[in-house]
C-alpha cells in the first residue's frame, strides 16, 4: 500500500534528518555542478540525463553501493596482499560479491582466519571529517546454506 510505505519512509526520515539534509544535498549538488559523483573512494561517475528526480535517486544510490563495493574491495585487496605476502596456502579467497568475500579454510586454521579477517576487515575511512568505520559479520560452515555468524 502505498500510504502506508510513504508513512514508513516519513518516520525512517524523522529519525534520520541528515539522509535528506546532508547526503541528498551533497548528491545534489554534485550532480546540479557537472552531472559528476566522485566517492569518498575516489570512484567517479558522469551522468548524461536531465537534471530531476530521477537523477537524484540514481546518484542517491550510486554513491551508497558504491561506497559499499568499494569498501569490500579495499578489503580483498588487504586480504589478497596478505596471503600473497606471507605465502599462505590455507586460506584461499573464493568470490567477492558487493558485499561480502567468501574464502575457503583449512579446518586447523580455522582460528587464525578468524582473527585475520577481524583484523584486516578494519578499514577507517575518513568521510565529512570524521572517521567511519564500517561493522562486519563473519560467519562460517561447511557452505552457504549452513553458515553461523562467528562471536
Amino acid at each position: 500500500n502505498a500510504k502506508i510505505t510513504k508513512g514508513w519512509l516519513k518516520k525512517f526520515h524523522e529519525h534520520n534528518p541528515c539522509l535528506k539534509n546532508v547526503y541528498h544535498k551533497e548528491t545534489q549538488q554534485m550532480l546540479t555542478r557537472n552531472k559528476t559523483i566522485e566517492t569518498e573512494f575516489g570512484r567517479r561517475i558522469v551522468f548524461f540525463d536531465r537534471l530531476g528526480v530521477k537523477l537524484n535517486m540514481a546518484g542517491y544510490a550510486f554513491r551508497a553501493q558504491a561506497f559499499v563495493g568499494d569498501w569490500t574491495n579495499t578489503i580483498l585487496d588487504k586480504l589478497n596482499t596478505y596471503l600473497w605476502t606471507h605465502n599462505i596456502a590455507w586460506m584461499r579467497v573464493k568470490l567477492q560479491i558487493h558485499d561480502s568475500i567468501l574464502t575457503s579454510v583449512r579446518r586447523s586454521m580455522l582460528s587464525e582466519a578468524i582473527k585475520l579477517l577481524r583484523e584486516l576487515s578494519i578499514v577507517p575511512k575518513v568521510v565529512r571529517g570524521r572517521e567511519l568505520i564500517i561493522p562486519f559479520d563473519l560467519k562460517c560452515g561447511e557452505n552457504w546454506q549452513e553458515m553461523h555468524e562467528v562471536a
